[in-house]
């Protein structure tokens, strides 16, 4: 199955190109596209492969197109980093080769789940549609990146209370707070001065985006905590799910996580993994004349 992003003419292009390479070595099912709502009939199907064409934000919505089925995915990038995507433009044939002779290996990265439990006016609001037979589900989903409580663009700075595991550990004053997977320790975490984890461990990354104190600093939880964000003082804040879903909150709302029950699973050739990645696409442990390290 392919993902692709039908926005741009020369991702539709290659999709063509692809799938004419892949006619006499695969069953291709069909193709999703990125902004359109999945067909369902694809849905139903359980493909050996998904394969994205697009960078890291395709990738992303793939993630969440493909929900908790746990289908294999490899990226091929067309965007400007690729961290994610596990061939390029000028390897994809070798790669995809290589996957479909059985070298490759599947990482099982581990994924938030995240649900938004409004506070007392929103609940007062909700009994109101109840009475009008306007009743509004629960608002959840899954994250492969991170999961963001940020003051809104004109706001001013928020508090956010970090509970685990049902006990207060600390209030956050900034701009926000970020929770974070290893997968999404090289993207906004990485950027905020989070840690790097590597994308095999279970576990979080909690870091304060600006906070207005200097004892704060990015805590690392094990995965199977349970996590709740609950907005405490702030005019305007907004939730942000890997950069791509967004939902306003308000004082007194929390936004609970914990690990998904079911992994997001990354196809990639061995020697072309985490540390890999690293050093070739942000440069991180290169010597003082930027040399590569030799071993791998």
């Amino acid at each position: 199955m392919l993902y692709a992003d039908g926005r741009k003419a020369h991702v539709r292009a290659f999709s063509s190109e692809i799938t004419a390479w892949l006619a006499p070595r695969a069953r291709v099912l069909g193709t999703l596209w990125l902004q359109q709502e999945p067909d369902p009939a694809l849905l139903r199907t359980r493909p050996e492969l998904v394969i994205v064409l697009g960078g890291d934000g395709s990738i992303l919505g793939a993630a969440r197109a493909i929900g908790e089925r746990g289908w294999p995915t490899l990226g091929i990038n067309f965007g400007r980093l690729g961290f994610l995507a596990g061939a390029d433009r000028e390897n994809w044939r070798d790669v995809l080769t290589r996957v479909f002779a059985g070298e490759a290996e599947v990482q099982r990265r581990t994924r938030i789940a995240w649900t938004i439990e409004r506070g007392k006016d929103a609940a007062a609001a909700n009994s109101r549609r109840k009475r009008t037979r306007q009743v509004a589900g629960p608002i959840q989903g899954l994250a492969l990146n991170e999961v963001l409580i940020a003051r809104s663009s004109r706001g001013r700075l928020i508090v956010v209370q970090l509970e685990l595991d049902a006990r207060s550990i600390s209030d956050y004053r900034g701009d926000g707070l970020l929770v974070s997977t290893p997968t999404g320790s090289t993207a906004y975490s990485l950027a905020a001065g989070g840690p790097l984890l590597d994308p095999t461990l279970e576990a979080f990354s909690v870091t304060p985006i600006c906070p207005h104190q200097l004892t704060q600093r990015p805590l690392v939880v094990p995965a199977h905590l349970r996590i709740a964000l609950r907005l405490i003082e702030g005019e305007q804040a907004t939730l942000s799910v890997d950069g791509q879903g967004f939902h306003p909150l308000r004082v007194g709302d929390a936004v609970h996580l914990h690990a998904a029950a079911q992994p997001f699973c990354w196809v990639a050739l061995p020697g072309r993994g985490f540390y890999h990645r690293l050093r070739t696409t942000i440069g991180w442990g290169l010597g003082a004349r930027g040399a590569q390290p030799s071993s791998s």
